[in-house]
């Protein structure tokens, strides 16, 4: 609640109600990693080790838990976006929102994408400090790139205009691409980690 009350208040300061998508969207995939905290704290992995579950098993139902997290974080910042445009009398075009929203949905997966396969192949404890250093390292690379070549972004920015289409297709079948492939990864690694049994 906290986040999305900042989230309300930067798209309210900054006149640009779309901004709640992103911020909404973004602390929400930092926050998906208290799942694994949660489990570890408690010692699930006992738990795991009696049941008759695989560890397979474990690691769709999180992402497929995570997965729904994130549709109803864009449902939510959704209707807030839309509620604080009509409240501060802000029109937004058709291709604005869908950026957006798509972007948004896209980063949500990126950052789950990178830290899940290392939450599974790792204690949590042990890797919870550096889990974000590959997303920082991103984002820190992709603004540098942006500052040195404004034309390729400017390149960028006028494909999407002119072909609208492939913001559906890579925010949304390309954000659960990179959930397949991390997914995928995230089994490898925890069947190489032993489940605890008492």
């Amino acid at each position: 609640m906290t986040a999305v009350g900042i989230a309300v208040l930067a798209g309210v300061i900054a006149s640009n109600p779309p901004l709640i998508m992103g911020i909404v969207l973004m602390t929400s995939a930092f926050s998906m990693g208290n799942l694994f905290a949660v489990s570890e704290k408690n010692n699930l992995s006992t738990l795991y080790g009696l049941l008759p579950v695989r560890k397979q098993q474990i690691v769709i139902a999180r992402y497929i838990f995570t997965l729904l997290v994130g549709i109803l974080n864009v449902a939510l910042a959704t209707i807030l976006t839309f509620a604080v445009s009509f409240l501060i009398n802000i029109t937004m075009s058709n291709l604005t929102f869908t950026a957006w929203l798509c972007g948004s949905f896209f980063l949500f997966c990126l950052l789950i994408s990178i830290q899940f396969p290392i939450y599974f192949g790792y204690d949590f404890s042990k890797v919870s400090a550096i889990a974000n250093m590959p997303v920082i390292i991103f984002f820190i690379t992709g603004s540098a790139l942006i500052r040195k070549c404004p034309e390729l972004f400017n390149r960028t920015i006028n494909y999407f205009i002119h072909n609208q289409y492939m913001i559906w297709l890579i925010g949304v079948v390309g954000a659960l691409l990179l959930l397949g492939i991390s997914m995928i990864l995230s089994s490898a690694l925890y069947k190489k980690r032993e489940l605890k049994t008492p």
